[in-house]
């Protein structure tokens, strides 16, 4: 199977690379994302407050790495988006980065809202009750549940929507769709379970990735038929 993007002749294969680049990088940022995950106390805000302020350096560092790992990914998503020209599995590519660039936008937005957590508890134990009530708040921002409700169907439905569509125009092998699908139900179920659980199971989803890497990297041109010139009739 030729897993190679298809361009005219002329165009931008530095950006299409560029792109391919990206959409690399931003898998293996995924996997540091997940090693870094802190764990979810059982307790509620009061533990989770707790927890940050324990360990304010892995919560900052995995929040940050969250919004970097959704704002590299989101150029190759775009450039898969038009990898498939129009006929198979067009409809579903479009539709897949669609849902995937919406997540991935919940998903910088969430990232750069946990960072106020460790900001708020500044390490400091106790947690004092006016922190309590200032995390509560805003934790019920209207824009965070807007985030949550992007990420949810965004990410973990809309990137194996994405391959699959690939799949269905015939540019990527049937077990890269299977994978990324496997690995993000895990993953949705595993979100609650601590490391190295959730890791494992993003680890399909992060090789599926960088196999879709490949149709960005390694573009073909396609070459323009010769035209026949016509001499002129005496």
């Amino acid at each position: 199977m030729d897993t190679a993007v298809e361009t005219r002749p002329g165009a931008p294969l530095t950006r299409t690379r560029l792109a391919g680049g990206c959409l690399a990088a931003g898998a293996l940022l995924l996997a540091v994302t997940a090693a870094l995950d802190p764990p979810t106390p059982a307790g509620g805000l009061p533990e989770l407050l707790a927890h940050t302020a324990a360990q304010p350096g892995r919560w900052t560092a995995w929040a940050l790495c969250m919004t970097l790992t959704a704002l590299v990914l989101l150029p190759g998503v775009a450039a898969l988006g038009r990898a498939v020209p129009p006929g198979r599995g067009a409809a579903l590519t479009v539709a897949g980065t669609c849902a995937t660039g919406a997540g991935l936008v919940g998903m910088a937005v969430l990232g750069a809202a946990e960072t106020h957590l460790p900001a708020l508890t500044a390490g400091v134990l106790p947690v004092a009750p006016q922190t309590l009530e200032a995390a509560a708040r805003l934790e019920d921002a209207p824009g965070l549940a807007v985030a949550f409700l992007l990420v949810l169907p965004g990410f973990y439905a809309g990137l194996p929507l994405l391959l699959w569509g690939l799949r269905r125009a015939r540019a990527l092998p049937l077990w890269v769709p299977v994978a990324a699908t496997a690995g993000s139900a895990a993953s949705w179920f595993a979100s609650e379970l601590p490391n190295p659980w959730e890791a494992l199971c993003r680890v399909p989803v992060v090789v599926a990735l960088l196999v879709t890497s490949r149709l960005l990297l390694r573009p073909r041109t396609t070459s323009a038929a010769p035209s026949r010139s016509r001499e002129p009739v005496a």
